[in-house]
Parts: structure tokens; C-alpha cells; sequence
């Protein structure tokens, strides 16, 4: 189940990041969210290409939390999957900061969780406060 911080922050991104969303399921019943891909969206040739729907957030049910993916792959931001937490890095880094304190604050960030902790806090415990 998707944590309220994640929601939070998914929708986000949903609204002010990301063009041409379209909400589905996969194969295995896991929430798929399909867009255009913010970091090599605009390198199709024509409109259409542009426009064609080649990156997705993916739900993973192991890791209990959002993957982006591209398929096509022509940038070195989207080269890789990446968690949601890089996945805002890249797109913006402020926003990604406000993530992890926010993470960090309820306990979810450091070692067994796939967030880092936020900028300054390396080291210190990552119990609630």
C-alpha cells in the first residue's frame, strides 16, 4: 500500500511534471502510470513521437513503492530505473529534498529503506522523532 507521503509527492510530480498521464494495471494487477518521459520526451522526430507515452511509474509490490522507467532509454537521466526518491532528484532536487525530510521525520529513510536520508542528517539515527 502506497504511504501517504508517497502519495503526496506522486501527485506532484502527476500534476506539475509530467505530460500525457495515463493510469492503468499491469499483468499483475500492480498500478502502472505511463507518461511521456521528462528526459528524452523531446527528442522524437515528429509531434507524435514526442508525445508517445514512453516512461512509467511502476508500482512494486517487493519494495512497497514507485519505480520510474523508460523504455527508450536516449537520456543519462533515464538510462536507468530509478526509485521515486531519483526519480525527483532528477526532475527537481529541492522538491526530492522536501521528500526525504519528510521521509526522514516519519522514520523511512536510511539503511533497510529505499530513500536515503536527507542532505546533512548522514549518520544520525533514523528512529522517529
Amino acid at each position: 500500500m502506497e504511504s501517504p507521503i508517497d502519495q503526496k509527492y506522486r501527485k506532484i510530480i502527476m500534476d506539475y511534471y509530467l505530460e500525457n498521464i495515463q493510469e492503468s494495471t499491469d499483468h499483475k494487477c500492480n498500478q502502472k502510470i505511463a507518461f511521456t518521459c521528462p528526459f528524452c520526451g523531446s527528442t522524437g522526430r515528429t509531434d507524435a513521437k514526442k508525445k508517445h507515452r514512453k516512461a512509467a511509474l511502476l508500482w512494486n509490490q517487493t519494495q512497497n513503492s514507485w519505480v520510474f522507467y523508460c523504455a527508450k532509454k536516449n537520456s543519462n537521466d533515464c538510462f536507468n530505473s530509478k526509485t521515486l526518491s531519483n526519480f525527483m532528484d532528477a526532475l527537481n532536487p529541492v522538491l526530492a529534498e522536501a521528500y526525504r525530510r519528510e521521509r526522514y521525520l516519519m522514520g523511512y529513510t536510511g539503511k533497510g529503506y529505499n530513500c536515503r536520508a536527507p542532505e546533512g542528517i548522514v549518520g544520525v539515527s533514523t528512529e522517529k522523532l
